[in-house]
């Protein structure tokens, strides 16, 4: 990640509280991280890394999917989506 490396450090500092041990200990998993820019900055690249690196599974939410009718309303197709991702929490939701 070139250039962010803010987010770099963040990360390697907080990797460790996704290891079986933190869990045990009950230390509390973040909630969450948004990661919002312009176009071509590495958002997507920033994504794909946090799931390797904490080594969680990583779901890719298409709004256009969902507001597109193909799956019900666009409420009940969110709704589902979230189930689903909360289901095997902790995990990577990436909305695009």
């Amino acid at each position: 990640l070139g250039g962010l490396d803010n987010l770099k450090d963040c990360l390697t500092r907080r990797e460790k509280m996704f290891t079986r041990e933190a869990l045990a200990a009950g230390v509390p998993i973040p909630k969450g991280l948004l990661i919002m820019g312009v176009s071509g900055c590495g958002k997507s690249l920033a994504v794909k890394t946090i799931s390797s690196l904490w080594n969680i599974p990583m779901f890719r939410l298409d709004m256009n999917l969902v507001f597109s009718g193909m799956y019900g309303t666009p409420e009940a197709a969110f709704h589902r989506a979230m189930t689903t991702v909360e289901a095997v929490a902790p995990a990577v939701l990436w909305i695009d």
